[in-house]
Order: structure tokens, then sequence, then C-alpha cells
């Protein structure tokens, strides 16, 4: 099998169960020892999955728990959670859990475009809302210009009070994202810091999808047909 490449990596491992007696510390360190000792490598999703299909095959009362690389280890009471699931899924108690590394690839470098302002998410209803943010969040761009992307700061929002009911959800769909507000300084400007607005989809009327990550706090776009231009962010 050919080597992996950077940012494709998978490595599947085995897990005892964990008992009542074993602290959250004890656990971590046991996961850690798991990461360092001998495992096969997998070049590609697929082949990990089919590693670890096999490996419920062999094992029919295993339970497979799937982490990604970067995340936290499971304390107890998420194995616990998750055994319980699995039990109420399958109807028999789950064994032993499977643990999956995954290495996900993220844009190496991004272009800072300035401070976001504020955000305006058509919700599913149709009503409009604005998201304000504070100084630290920052807008930017990927090399190729066709992905924004939101860093750093307090990008936390309160999905009940847009009208979002989705327990359980690690990622939710908050609604199209129909516009932006961010404050930067351009050349064409003299440099004079200003607020710039930029309407989603205003020219092909294909607006992207503003995701955010319950877990991490995190805001995203998907799709769209914008672009970032030496004019600014277009459509």
């Amino acid at each position: 099998m050919a080597a992996p490449k950077k940012g494709e990596a998978y490595k599947v491992i085995q897990l005892a169960p964990t008992s009542p007696a074993e602290s959250d510390t004890e656990l971590r360190a046991r996961i850690a020892r798991a990461w360092r000792a001998p495992s096969r490598h997998y070049a590609t999703r697929p082949e990990a999955q089919q590693a670890a299909d096999a490996a419920k095959r062999r094992r029919p009362k295993d339970m497979v728990f799937v982490a990604a690389a970067g995340k936290t280890n499971p304390t107890k009471a998420e194995l616990a959670e998750a055994a319980a699931l699995s039990e109420q899924f399958h109807g028999r108690p789950a064994k032993s859990a499977t643990v999956i590394e995954e290495e996900d690839k993220h844009a190496g470098a991004l272009a800072d475009l300035g401070r976001l302002v504020s955000l305006t998410v058509i919700l599913a209803d149709g009503r409009p809302a604005e998201l304000e943010f504070s100084r630290a969040v920052h807008l930017a761009a990927n090399g190729a210009a066709g992905q924004l992307y939101f860093l750093g700061g307090d990008q936390r929002i309160n999905l009940a009070a847009l009208g979002i009911d989705a327990p359980g959800k690690d990622v939710v769909t908050v609604g199209e994202a129909a516009g932006v507000v961010y404050h930067t300084s351009k050349a064409f400007h003299d440099f004079e810091p200003i607020d710039y607005t930029h309407e989603f989809g205003e020219e092909s009327g294909v607006r992207p999808t503003l995701l955010y990550d319950t877990i991490n706090g995190r805001l995203s776009l998907s799709g769209g047909n914008y672009q970032v231009r030496p004019e600014g962010i277009t459509d």
C-alpha cells in the first residue's frame, strides 16, 4: 500500500471497555498509550472504515467509537452515553470500542480581509436576523479566493433566540447568509478604516449557507457563488 499523503492518514486502534473505578485521567492516559502502540495505518478513509467494519464483524458485540484527531479525548460520561445509545440501537450491550484517528486537511494559509462586524442570515421561516461580533473575530479567505472563513474570537450564537431547535446536533444549519459587514482599510479609499458591506447572491441569486458547529462554537459558510476580488467580495 502506498504511504498515506499528509492529511490523509487514518489509524485504527482497539480500546478495551472502561470500568466504573477508572477515572477520566486514567482513561485519557490509557487512550494515549493506545495511540503510541504499533498500529496499522490506512491511506484513505474507506480503507480505515473497512478495517473498522471487519473488526465489528469479528466481534459482533463490540461498539465502535469514532474520534477525530484534534478533538479532546472522550470522558467516561461520553463513553457511557455512547454505550447506552449503542445498546438501545442494537439491542445488546457494547463490549469494547474501536477508536479511529482522522487527520483533517485545512487551508494552509489564509488572507485576512478584516474584522467581522456582522452577518445577516435568512432563517428557515424567512425572518432576517443580524448576528454581531466582537473585535476579535476576523473574516479571511483562502488563496484560491473562493472560500470565506471566520477566525478567532467569540463566534457563539444563541440558537434558541433564533428559534432554532436542534437537540443533539453537532452541526446546525442557521440559514442563508444574506450579507456580511467587515471593517478594513483599502487602497482605493486611501486606507481609511471603513465598514464594507457585501450582499451575498446580489447578482447570481445564489447565497451560501451559514453553518454552526455547536461543539466548538464556530461558524462557517457552505456553497454560494461569491469570490474575493481586489474590489471586494463579489458575486
